[in-house]
């Protein structure tokens, strides 16, 4: 029986059955196709539009949550699924880079989201909630660009009964895609610990982020109690009191071990998954006309240059991109014909992409006075593969942003 009890504790029934609530195959274009509640009853991968490759690629994800597999098995299937299915075409192929970028992607969105979905449906279970009735935020601690937000909440503890949970159950996928942070059930809150939410953050809520729907939640119980009534008596109340105590550590360390492994990309490549994400957002946020979306595009660098030549300290700064900026910079310079008439080359979504290298490795930045709503603006030029980028990006102190105004491109280096 003690085999069959440390078998039972290898397997997170709560995340198996988060993942088979995701039965319904969804051909979806871009990574934001799914909203709100689809997000738990549908499977999707971006691009992948044909039922027979889904299933396969359901079908490998699965094998990721049900066997704690790693990323290694993960791209193995992959790589065979993507060979066998003639898929083509899909953001990252053709480059190792890209690739290690895509999967990466893919396993750790699928795996997080069934973890964190399982872990609210045992946490709000009201034996566990009446002995450990307090969540803690809890940053991961391992993303290259950690969201400046995310590291603020570490420690953060709220009863679970407050509304914050409810759009902000981490890892919040979406809308903070690769979002590693989790929380911890404590029976009070540490002398000293922030036990108020962050301000403002009813307008960062967002449908689909955050806790499960209820009735998926009720879904979820309903399986692990079928599961339970058809095994032998002594494993079934085995198994029910490692549901109770919630033992999910092992499905956590293997998923971040696996993430851990992933080989880095050599240094002229490193920003390639990011700047990946840059053109996917561009992309899609153009489209997004009701509400600002942003995304970061890491810290500011080489920060003593820019007080040298600007005068501006930027210490503790990040760049971000929303899509106002986005759906500008397309709309005054993203014309062809327009941009050839004076000496330029229009625009594409995919240009987003290049802004880390721009803004990591800039060959100039200066101050150019205020823009119309009274900002000061920077401008960074740099000349990539004979194509050179003018960017320009306004100071926001408040919050410590250097946020995208525009950017314009063409053969050759700028001047001014």
């Amino acid at each position: 029986m003690r085999a069959e009890l440390n078998t039972a504790r290898q397997v997170f029934e709560e995340a198996l059955a988060a993942f088979a609530q995701r039965r319904t195959l969804v051909g979806t274009e871009r990574y934001d196709d799914l909203r709100a509640e689809e997000h738990y009853r549908a499977f999707a991968v971006a691009g992948a539009m044909k039922a027979d490759l889904l299933a396969d690629l359901h079908e490998a994800v699965r094998k990721v949550v049900a066997d704690h597999g790693t990323i290694q098995d993960f791209r193995r299937d992959f790589a065979d699924i993507v060979a066998a299915r003639g898929w083509s075409g899909w953001t990252g192929a053709g480059t190792r880079h890209g690739e290690l970028w895509r999967t990466r992607v893919i396993y750790t969105t699928n795996a997080r989201k069934s973890f964190s979905t399982g872990r609210y449906v045992q946490l709000t279970d009201p034996a566990v909630a009446a002995v450990l009735p307090y969540w803690r935020w809890r940053h991961s601690g391992t993303a290259r660009d950690p969201r400046p937000e995310h590291q603020a909440w570490d420690g953060m503890t709220l009863h679970h009964t407050h509304p914050f949970w409810q759009t902000h159950f981490p890892p919040r996928i979406p809308p903070d895609y690769g979002c590693g942070c989790s929380v911890e059930a404590v029976r009070a809150p540490d002398p000293g610990a922030r036990t108020d939410a962050p301000d403002g953050w009813e307008a960062d809520a967002d449908l689909g982020a955050g806790a499960p729907p209820a009735d998926v939640v009720e879904d979820i119980r309903q399986m692990v109690r079928e599961k339970q009534a058809r095994l032998p008596p002594a494993l079934a109340r085995d198994l029910g009191e490692v549901v109770t105590t919630f033992r999910l550590e092992q499905l956590a360390e293997k998923l971040m071990a696996a993430v851990a492994r992933t080989p880095p990309a050599p240094a002229a490549a490193a920003i390639a998954p990011v700047g990946a994400t840059l053109a996917e957002f561009a992309a899609t946020a153009r489209e997004v006309a009701d509400r600002k979306v942003e995304a970061t595009i890491g810290p500011v660098s080489e920060v003593a240059r820019i007080r040298q030549e600007t005068g501006y300290d930027l210490a503790g700064y990040r760049h971000v991109l929303d899509n106002y900026a986005v759906r500008h910079t397309l709309k005054h310079h993203g014309n062809p014909q327009t941009e050839a008439a004076r000496g330029q080359i229009a625009i594409s979504p995919e240009d987003f992409g290049v802004l880390p290298q721009i803004l990591g490795a800039f060959d100039r930045v200066f101050a150019d006075g205020k823009n119309k709503v009274g900002r000061d603006v920077l401008v960074f030029t740099k000349t990539i593969d004979g194509v050179g980028y003018r960017y320009v990006a306004e100071l926001r102190p408040g919050k410590k942003l250097v946020a995208t105004d525009s950017m314009r491109k063409k053969s050759g280096a700028w001047e001014n």
